[in-house]
């Protein structure tokens, strides 16, 4: 046979092929035969209308060998408008790539399940009225306990179900699913669901590209007209290895549930993609991973751009969620906490807020470790309505660098923030990572709870400028910027550690009151060091910043050791023309060191009042309490000081003020059962020193000090100065011992002591013969007898001999001696025999 011939017998044999399949070169669509009535599929150009079907009530089943759409091709399920439920599988063992278009008529639902794995491409569509469930599941399971299996797919008898109620993962790996690119999207109120095993969202360069969208409009957020008109919908990401997950019908589409599955894969989100469910008011999500990550400016986000409330964003994790940012991170910052956010901006996190009058959705993240880096971001803000609220819960760890977790309001919002609820067993912060929640409109500021079992550890970097007033560093924080108060500031752990110019505040920049903090810490609470560029000092503060009119707030500490050095700072102060607020600790020690402090001070207000309770309190090297007013030129009080303490101590000039610089200084009151190194006086010295100024002498306030009627000098009376001679008073006599003696002279050192440390078995033995120098001996010779006694002969020059007498000095002063001068003395010693 020639060439020729080959090829014409390769012509007719493609010819045949064609005939057999005739959608093959056109999509791979292939319907099975496991149905009671079998799907078909046509072909008209670059589109498959799928036909046929088994139909029982309102639900259409379709099976299919393959099916796969090439680019720009069109899958049309042409449904009849009755039906609410499209179930198709896919049965003989390939994936399905997607790059084209799959649509529906009417408001129907499409479930659609390949065991072997979904991939969407970069052209990839939808156009279907309802919702869209895409799976790597085995199958679906109904309300009557049967099953539309795409890995069991023998003939079933006709299906008379109406409700699915979930889907099945059976013993091996379900396949991948993978977005590449895509723009899928489903209608206001509908969900879209894909749930498979890893699932992978790759976004696009495209900037009007919408990854995964369920609101039914693409959103160009406030650069462009391309803004919802209907309330966003529901999204729904689960990645499962084995097990049973539920749904249900919700007003939203469907509702799952992921208590039945035993194992969970990994979800990623990269290169700019986009899950969003914004609309007039926002939209649901749910993520359900053993692990999530997002990079490569990535986004999950629910804008609420009208008057409706926004939904929840949910992540639940086995193991972990990862943020990694672009960089950018101090713009962004600056760009938030000002309400100068745009889109195109809101990347690298995940971004529930509100632009209309709606509330924003919570975020809410359960997971056991959660780490945010490089300009990573969760925000639940409002610039119009309500903020929303968001919970961390980590187990093991929640870890932020150069990253931030926040709630605010921006300045046109008429809401509250939302408030900020953490709970963890560490708590790590670097590189100015932030959790914050504040109001830059009239708002307040929400509260901010954070709970760690084991540890909070924070650093900060270079201050991040915000205002001529106003910078952000690393910390935890409440603020109030404009008319609204500050929130309050909870905080609840074992280990506290702030170094580095971090910090923990509630302030207040404006109108508005600075907020409470309450801090309890079981083992110990430390503060250290300041930022690297040495403007801002680690500190714990309440406070109300220049400008402001509030009052600071109150700040409590509850701990067993606090420590303070080299510029720790625990404070209420008022910067403003408000009052500071009031400072209590309670502590079993108290150490401070290095210019560290406690500070009540007011720039022009009432200085800040103390009550500090604590067993030991040490003050060194600078180290200060501190209740001044009219620090920057004001006419405040000074502040009042109460101090329980059992020792007091202060070194190197270390003081207590409660001065006021142009009025009333305040009052300091000690209890205590012992102070060192302080002393009372009317104006600071180098020395360590309890002052309570005013304006002028007149106007100084009081020092109160009380210790118990117990001290050295108690024991001392008074002796006259004239003595008189009473030798003639005193009857002399011979020891009862006259002639006999006993005498004992060990060789042995001295036991140990049980209160010290034991320091082996080793003790100090005498070994020294009697006759050595500064020793005489006698011999005595009773009753037939020999005797030896040792008597001293040098007393001072090696051991300490018991006093025999005193003498009165040129100044007065009673010394006691070895041995009186025999003149004017009325001591005569007794001449006994035998010594």
């Amino acid at each position: 046979m020639n060439y020729l011939d080959r090829s014409l017998c390769l012509a007719i044999a493609l010819s045949s092929l064609w005939t057999l399949h005739p959608n093959v070169t056109t999509a791979q669509i292939i319907p099975d035969t496991t149905l009671p009535n079998n799907s078909t599929a046509i072909p008209n150009g670059n589109s498959i209308r799928i036909e046929g079907g088994t139909t029982s009530g309102g639900n259409l089943f379709h099976s299919f060998q393959e099916f796969s759409l090439p680019t720009g091709g069109e899958a049309f399920f042409n449904n009849a408008l009755t039906i609410q439920n499209i179930f198709s599988r896919v049965t003989g063992g390939k994936i399905s790539n997607i790059d084209g278009l799959i649509r529906a008529n009417g408001r129907a639902n499409l479930f659609f399940i390949n065991p072997n794995g979904i991939i969407f491409g970069p052209n990839a569509q939808l156009n279907i009225g309802g919702s869209f469930i895409g799976s790597t599941a085995n199958s679906i399971k109904f309300n009557d306990g049967s099953i539309f299996s795409a890995t069991n797919p023998n003939p079933t008898p006709l299906l008379t179900v109406n409700v699915p109620i979930g889907l099945q993962f059976g013993p091996n790996l379900p396949g991948k699913i993978e977005v590449q690119g895509s723009n899928l999207a489903v209608q206001t109120g509908q969900t879209l669901a894909l749930v498979g095993g890893d699932l992978t969202i790759s976004g696009s360069t495209n900037p009007l590209a919408t990854g995964l969208t369920a609101g039914g409009i693409p959103i160009v957020l406030f650069q462009g007209n391309l803004v919802p008109t209907t309330p966003g919908g529901r999204i729904e990401l689960g990645s499962v290895i084995q097990g049973d997950v539920s749904l249900k019908p919700s007003d939203k589409g469907f509702v799952f549930n992921y208590l039945s599955a035993q194992n969970f894969g990994d979800i990623q989100l990269l290169g700019n993609a986009k899950v969003d469910t914004s609309g007039t008011g926002g939209g649901e999500m749910q993520i359900q991973a053993r692990n999530l990550r997002l990079s490569e400016n990535s986004r999950l986000s629910s804008f609420t751009l009208g008057d409706l409330p926004g939904g929840v964003i949910a992540v639940n994790t086995s193991e972990s969620v990862e943020i990694v940012g672009t960089g950018n991170y101090e713009q962004n910052v600056l760009k938030f906490v000002t309400g100068t956010i745009t889109n195109s901006d809101l990347i690298n996190g995940f971004f529930s807020l509100s632009f209309g009058s709606g509330k924003t959705g919570d975020i809410i993240i359960n997971t056991r470790d959660f780490t945010a880096r490089n300009g990573a971001y969760v925000s639940a803000s409002t610039f119009g309505g309500e903020g929303g609220n968001i919970i961390i819960n980590a187990s093991d760890l929640l870890q932020l660098n150069s990253a931030f977790i926040a709630t605010g309001t921006g300045i046109n919002a008429v809401g509250n923030a939302g408030e900020i609820t953490i709970n963890t067993r560490r708590l790590l912060a670097r590189d100015n990572g932030l959790i914050s929640t504040s109001s830059f409109g009239v708002g307040k500021g929400g509260n901010l709870t954070v709970n760690a079992a084991d540890s909070i550890e924070i650093s900060s970097g270079n201050p991040i400028p915000l205002s001529p007033t106003a910078r952000a560093f690393g910390g935890i924080f409440t603020s109030g910027l404009a008319v609204g108060d500050a929130g309050e500031l909870r905080i609840n752990t074992r280990q506290l550690t702030l170094r580095s110019g971090a910090a923990l505040a509630a302030s207040s920049y404006g109108q508005g009151q600075g907020g409470n903090i309450t801090i309890k810490v079981a083992e110990f609470l430390k503060l250290e060091g300041s930022s690297l560029d040495g403007q801002l000092l680690t500190a714990i503060t309440s406070v109300t910043e220049p400008g402001s009119i509030g009052r600071g707030g109150n700040l409590t500490i509850e701990t067993n050791q606090l420590i303070l050095r080299d510029g720790g700072r625990v404070s209420i102060r008022s910067r403003g023309t408000g009052n500071a607020g009031n400072l209590i600790i309670e502590a079993n020690s108290i150490l401070m060191n290095n210019d560290a402090g406690l500070e009540g001070t007011s720039a022009s207000g009432e200085g800040g009042n103390f009550t500090v309770r604590s067993r030991i309190i040490q003050m060194r090297n600078n180290s200060f309490i501190s209740a001044t007013a009219g620090t920057e030129g004001g006419a405040g009080n000074g502040g009042n000081i109460n101090i329980n303490t059992d020792t007091l101590v202060a070194l190197n000039n270390s003081d207590i003020t409660a001065n006021s610089v142009a009025s009333q200084g305040g009052k300091v009151t000690i209890n205590a059962q012992g102070i060192f190194g302080f002393q009372y006086r009317l104006e600071l010295t180098p020395n360590s020193d309890i002052t309570a100024t005013g304006g002028t002498p007149a106007l100084s306030g009081t020092v109160q000090v009380n210790t118990p009627d117990v001290g050295t000098t108690n024991a001392l009376v008074q002796l006259p100065e004239n003595f008189t001679d009473i030798s003639d008073g005193i009857v002399a006599g011979c020891s009862a011992s006259q002639g006999n003696s006993f005498v004992i002279t060990g060789r042995g050192g001295l036991p140990e002591d049980p209160n010290q440390t034991l320091r082996g078995s080793t003790v100090w033995r005498d070994l020294r013969a009697f006759g050595e120098p500064g020793r005489r001996e006698t011999e005595v010779q009773r009753d037939g007898d020999t005797e030896k006694h040792s008597r001293i002969q040098n007393p001072s020059s090696q051991f300490p001999v018991e006093a025999t007498g005193w003498v009165k000095n040129a100044d007065g002063q009673v010394q006691l001696v070895t041995q009186s001068p025999p003149q004017n003395s009325w001591y005569r010693p007794l001449q006994c025999p035998g010594f």
